[in-house]
């Protein structure tokens, strides 16, 4: 079934900013409980450290004896409110709300061996699992909180790429592992990392900057939804004309940043449900853009 054969009315409603949002949460929801079912049951399980803050926050569990998901929340605090007067309130609410499913899901489920007692496994598909959840989680817009927000600010102030603030704050978290632990599980938590690294990668389909193209009647009031919305990208305008059918139309030019496509769907689409879209990844840019993320 085309997009054409679907009633304007399901379209509008499941465009609806409510009905998105709802569809956000379960996303996050989904990806939340993912995430920490691979990082209990498969990583920390075999005593290998997650990435980001909650590795930090197992080391520390390891140290104290404090509950994981709890130091997760509390060190998660005062990186919120950072996030929410340097970033923006949408990305910071979806993020607490990640934070607070995420701390509840640590703390739940056990940290116990279920599927394998192979320390190589548990670092393959813990990696694998852990970071599917987390995809899931960025790809509506929220994020897993702690070090995904200062990654984000380095790279709004300092221009330090996130890829590598990431890849800064684990080589930081393996090294204390290997100190106050097994240098042996230091190098199975390099390949968990690595392959946790690749796998939100896949996920997200990883492209940095990407072209979308729109092709609409309501040419205006598309581009002026995606400049006052939080995507905030600038927008060229030409006319044109429907060969087959002689119908005049407009066609909408923008470039973003490959985080912000499911929220500029969202727009085009509640805005003009039959828009014709296109995506293309772009190589290189000269000109003034405007990196986010």
């Amino acid at each position: 079934m085309s997009t054409a054969d679907i009633p304007e009315k399901t379209k509008r409603f499941f465009y609806h900013p409510v009905c998105c949002v709802c569809r956000d949460l379960l996303g996050i929801l989904i990806g939340c409980a993912v995430f920490a079912f691979g990082a209990n049951t498969l990583i920390a399980a075999h005593q290998l450290l997650p990435g980001g803050l909650t590795g930090i926050c197992t080391l520390l569990y390891r140290l104290t004896g404090m509950s994981v998901g709890t130091l997760y929340f509390v060190l998660n605090i005062p990186l919120l409110i950072l996030g929410y007067l340097k970033i923006g309130k949408k990305f910071i609410c979806y993020t607490i709300y990640a934070v607070v499913c995420i701390s509840i899901f640590l703390n739940v489920i056990p940290q116990k061996q279920l599927w394998t007692h192979n320390i190589l496994l548990g670092a393959v598909f813990g990696g694998l699992i852990a970071s599917m959840g987390t995809g899931f989680i960025l790809r509506v817009g929220g994020s897993t909180g702690g070090t995904d927000i200062l990654g984000r600010i380095a790279v709004k102030y300092f221009q330090i790429p996130m890829g590598v603030f990431g890849l800064c704050i684990n080589a930081l978290i393996v090294i204390a592992s290997s100190y106050f632990g097994n240098p042996e599980l230091g190098m199975y938590t390099i390949i968990s990392m690595y392959i946790g690294a690749r796998t939100v990668d896949l996920v997200l389909n990883h492209i940095d900057r990407i072209t979308v193209t729109i092709i609409s009647k309501k040419g205006d009031e598309v581009a002026e939804a995606i400049t006052k919305s939080v995507v905030r990208r600038g927008v060229t305008i030409w006319n044109a004309s429907g060969a087959y059918t002689h119908q005049d139309k407009q066609v909408l030019m923008c470039v973003i940043v490959k985080h912000q496509w499911s929220e500029t769907k969202k727009i085009v689409l509640a805005t003009d449900p039959e828009a014709f879209i296109t995506v293309a990844p772009i190589k290189r840019i000269v000109g003034n853009f405007k990196e986010t993320w």
